[in-house]
């Protein structure tokens, strides 16, 4: 889309405009205070559920690595000065 917003997300904007006012079409103010508040509801969820995927994934990226088993391997104390 040429010559519209702009940004890279200037044509989402324009697409969700349009979806805005379709759906305001023929509405009461009570019904587009309900959607109003439905989609805010749905974009809050959306975004708890983005964050907490996101901090599951932070999760699993710091636990890669070797396995338990092979890090107690590693981290055994060896003979000491005091076991001479």
């Amino acid at each position: 889309m040429e010559g519209g917003t702009a940004g890279p997300g200037g044509e989402a904007v324009t697409v969700l405009g349009a979806a805005a006012i379709w759906l305001a079409q023929d509405r009461s103010p009570e019904s587009l205070e309900l959607l109003s508040a439905f989609f805010e509801a749905l974009g809050s969820n959306l975004a708890l559920i983005a964050a907490q995927r996101a901090v599951q994934e932070a999760q699993r990226s710091l636990c890669r690595g070797p396995d338990v088993k092979s890090l107690s391997n590693t981290l055994r104390p060896g003979p000491g000065p005091d076991t001479i």
